[in-house]
């Protein structure tokens, strides 16, 4: 909904304004304030944060409003009402709820509306109100209006409204329905609320539940060597996994690339040998953190030997950054450049191809190129890894743009070479 200029010229500064006075489930709500000292750069959009609360969500969230214009001093942003209280850009409510969204010590509120329920000959229910990842799933009911004998459809729909399962159903004499569902395989692939609807010649009705696609809800602790070294980084993770640690040496840096089924929690030793936040001075300073290379809150103890981070994820995330002001990496490496410096086609061709101007075939061929001539030399080590990859990972990709904006150094750049060789994505 887009506000009026009176509504606008009418609002109380500071005070927050909902796009409407109630929501249903699964809806969207927008709040917009009226800040013109928030104005504090007129060439460009603003931002600021409202608190956004709930009955069922007490301790709030953080939402960040955008100027709507420039220098309009009028801010707004979106956010959903939903049971699962793992969903990206929810919160957490339950019917009835009332959710308020407070600025500067004005607050404003709307309310979640009870779902209106029709009278229906079905009814239906699942066993629990919430699932992870390989329960069963137990749906009855009745159908009151329908023949013992007769067939029902069962439709099981995600939350992103596809239809994942359907299956069809032969009521008993007593015109009762029963189906076994098992969230174990591949179309049960999003966490949130899922859709249930059994229809009959004459009517329909539905039920709702949770689901969660995390194997295993507990951490469990793990470590993986950091790339182009002998170190190991000790870690846990919950609802994903890490795939690969990418040093930056010139930013003092470690990226984290993740593979997640759900929102989550990533946690991390950090030894002070390693990697470290500090002043010119030598005092305490916080690390900078990112999640898909937007900058994020993470919590953190701090040891005499070690920083432990812990850091939330959403669902989707591909890759964490961590990055400090100093990093000492004891380098393994065994690939190397038989010049000082790459050859600059090589950067242009990088840069083609991050920006899809040539294909990846052509990149590679490149690459090829310069092994056979001895130009990039690589002797096989004995941790290289044994399996193949069908595709260059999106690390590789993005370490080829950055090196041919200057952002990382040519060693950075050989070092995603020497993973394609090692992954037999290129073969020598």
């Amino acid at each position: 909904m887009i506000f009026s200029s009176v509504q606008i010229a009418n609002a109380v500064q500071y005070l927050p304004l909902w796009d409407k006075s109630g929501y249903k489930i699964g809806e969207y709500g927008t709040v917009t304030v009226q800040d013109y000292k928030q104005n504090t750069n007129m060439q460009i959009k603003n931002s600021i944060y409202v608190t956004v609360k709930s009955n069922s969500f007490e301790h709030g969230l953080t939402l960040h409003l955008l100027e709507t214009e420039i220098n309009s001093g009028v801010f707004s942003g979106q956010i959903g009402f939903s049971l699962d209280i793992s969903a990206e850009d929810s919160i957490f409510v339950n019917e009835n709820d009332f959710v308020h969204a407070v600025y500067r010590g004005y607050s404003n509120s709307a309310k979640i509306e009870p779902r209106i329920i029709f009278v229906s000959p079905i009814t239906i229910s699942a066993d629990k109100n919430s699932y992870t990842f390989g329960e069963k799933i137990i749906i009855s009911g009745k159908v009151a209006d329908a023949t013992p004998g007769s067939k029902i459809v069962l439709s099981v729909i995600d939350p992103a409204g596809k239809i994942i399962q359907t299956q069809s159903i032969t009521l008993s004499y007593e015109q009762r329905f029963y189906a076994e569902l098992t969230a174990d395989s591949s179309p049960w692939e999003i966490s949130g609320n899922y859709l249930v609807k059994v229809s009959s010649k004459s009517s329909e009705a539905e039920t709702a539940f949770s689901f969660s696609t995390t194997h295993h809800p507990e951490e469990i602790t793990k470590s993986i060597k950091i790339f182009g070294s002998q170190q190991n980084l000790v870690y846990s993770i919950t609802s994903g996994t890490v795939s690969l640690v990418m040093p930056n040496e010139d930013l003092s840096s470690l990226r984290f690339s993740l593979n997640t089924n759900s929102g989550g929690h990533f946690t991390v030793e950090l030894p002070r040998t390693l990697i470290d936040a500090k002043t010119i001075y030598g005092e305490e300073e916080s690390f900078e953190v990112f999640s898909d290379d937007r900058k994020t809150v993470y919590v953190e103890k701090i040891g005499s030997n070690e920083r432990t981070l812990t850091i939330p994820f959403s669902y989707k995330t591909k890759s964490i950054e961590i990055v400090g002001t100093q990093l000492e990496m004891i380098q393994t490496s065994s690939i190397k450049s038989s010049t000082s410096s790459v050859p600059s086609w090589i950067q242009n061709n990088a840069e083609w191809w991050s920006k899809g101007l040539i294909g990846e075939e052509d990149f590679l061929s490149g690459i090829q190129f310069l092994i056979n001539q001895g130009i990039i030399q690589i002797s096989t080590t004995h941790d290289a890894q044994q399996s193949s990859l069908p595709f260059v990972p999106n690390w590789v990709k993005d370490t080829a743009r950055w090196w041919a904006e200057g952002k990382v150094t040519d060693q950075d750049f050989l070092n995603g070479i020497k993973f394609l060789v090692e992954n037999q994505i290129i073969k020598v």
